[in-house]
């Protein structure tokens, strides 16, 4: 039979086995895990600020990209459109400046302005393609072609 002072001094070597483990684990696996976590943070970090970096030198180019282009635009539009009517149709979610911006350069060009606002999004939703299937070349000209199927519906002026 065992005797209890064996059982008692197997547990005690468990439990000093177990802390040990987690003693030397900890200590070691830390020193790895967080120099790893640190260069991953300061990757990161370099990332973040290059990404700030490009984004800025972006903007800056997109703003001298506008204002060259504000700039020219009347001189390249100048009576281009003497006498013609324009219609701006306005879809939902443009932004009121960019209209006003192209309206403006139209007027420039000449033309007389007109708005719309399509408020249905049937109207600026991509068209789906409709296949009318129609019967066979006819055999005699006396005969003519009738379409089988639906027709496409006449699109409202």
């Amino acid at each position: 039979m065992i005797d209890f002072r064996y059982h008692l001094v197997s547990i005690v070597a468990i439990f000093l086995a177990l802390a040990l483990g987690i003693v030397l684990g900890s200590t070691t696996l830390s020193n790895s895990v967080s120099d790893t976590l640190r260069q991953q943070a300061n990757s990161a970090a370099k990332t973040a600020q290059q990404a700030r970096m490009d984004q800025r030198r972006i903007e800056r180019q997109l703003r001298g990209e506008e204002q060259f282009a504000a700039g020219l635009a009347p001189q390249l539009v100048a009576d281009r459109l003497k006498g013609q009517s324009l219609v701006l149709i306005e879809t939902p979610g443009a932004s009121n400046d960019s209209i006003e911006q192209l309206s403006e350069l139209a007027k420039n060009a000449g033309a007389a302005v007109s708005r719309a606002t399509a408020s249905s999004s049937r109207l600026t939703r991509a068209p789906t393609r409709r296949r009318a299937r129609y019967s066979p070349a006819p055999s005699s000209p006396r005969t003519p072609r009738k379409p089988v199927g639906r027709t496409p519906p006449a699109v409202p002026s």
